[in-house]
């Protein structure tokens, strides 16, 4: 006998969704972190302005 029901749809926002969200803002944030760490922020400046020249 089970103590706790199974829900077939979580309809708040806990569970797997979030966990992707969370997941998801962590991956941002990491890449976030390593384009300004690594420069590449400057870099992306560099082609966008030479992307825009042409």
């Amino acid at each position: 006998m089970r103590r706790y029901p199974v829900r077939a749809a979580d309809p708040g926002l806990t569970g797997a969704p979030m966990q992707l969200v969370y997941l998801l803002w962590l991956l941002v944030l990491m890449l976030w972190l390593n384009w300004r760490f690594l420069g590449l922020d400057r870099l992306t400046a560099r082609i966008l302005r030479w992307l825009r020249g042409q």
